[in-house]
């Protein structure tokens, strides 16, 4: 007879400040035409032999504290949200939990906090700021923050019909407190169940950069699918800025540039 003993996970608590457009926040499937999306979801399961595309953040941020702190079988990042691997995670970060799985070595983890921070932060794609030893209850309370946080974003826009910042000001600055309703998306259609989300845009701030182009700064609640509040994705985001505006539109550069969560 074989016994197995399992010791109890450690969670590592902190915020991620992704700097690079080629770093997705979980392992995903090189084959996958997925990049998953703001309003989050489940860590990516790699079917057997399938190999990981581009790099990630939990790799980059926990992969060197697993084996060398902790000694653990498996690392797991849990956000609050997500956002899309050509999106920037800017500001003070995005909350996580890292969840170390059966680590063998457990004790003095509050003593070896400087070392995991230094290892957490080799890499010059993604940063890992006020890390700490997290509690069941940061857990919970970092799930829930996943649907009611708000989130600040900045974006680059093009439209079709050249606008002037007269015309942002009256149709896209005056705005406040939008209801906008959303369809799944298209691009996430095959893993996500078609649903209708109603989603608040809080504020708008629009800088004409040229006729064609302009910067969008928006206030968004959890969830919102910016890129499709932007164009609009064949009218299953209404109203979207095209819409608004008048003529065809779409996002050519998106950042979060902030996560508003008061637990880390």
């Amino acid at each position: 007879m074989q016994v197995k003993c399992n010791t109890d996970a450690i969670l590592v608590k902190g915020r991620y400040v992704k700097l690079a457009r080629d770093v997705s926040q979980t392992p995903w499937n090189l084959n996958e035409d997925d990049d998953g999306d703001e309003e989050g979801g489940a860590v990516k399961v790699l079917a057997p032999g399938a190999h990981k595309s581009l790099q990630n953040v939990q790799d980059l941020i926990g992969g060197e504290i697993k084996t060398e702190i902790f000694q653990a079988e498996e690392v797991l990042l849990h956000g609050s949200g997500r956002e899309d691997v050509d999106v920037r995670m800017l500001g003070h970060g995005r909350p996580f939990i890292l969840e170390f799985i059966n680590p063998k070595k457990s004790l003095s983890c509050h003593q070896r906090l400087d070392e995991m921070r230094a290892l957490a932060n080799k890499s010059d794609k993604v940063k890992a700021l006020k890390m700490g030893i997290a509690t069941k209850q940061d857990f919970e309370e970092l799930k829930a923050s996943c649907a009611t946080k708000q989130k600040s974003y900045v974006s680059l826009v093009w439209v079709k019909d050249p606008v002037t910042q007269e015309i942002l000001d009256e149709k896209l600055n005056s705005l406040k407190n939008l209801t906008v309703m959303q369809h799944t998306p298209v691009r996430v259609l095959h893993r996500r169940s078609q649903l209708e989300r109603v989603k608040k845009v809080y504020a708008l701030q629009a800088k004409l950069l040229n006729g064609h182009f302009f910067e969008l700064h928006v206030l968004a609640s959890a969830g919102t699918y910016i890129k499709e509040f932007v164009h609009g994705d064949l009218g299953r985001t209404v109203p979207n800025v095209g819409q608004i505006l008048g003529t065809e539109s779409d996002i050519l550069q998106l950042d979060v540039t902030n996560v508003f969560e008061d637990m880390l």
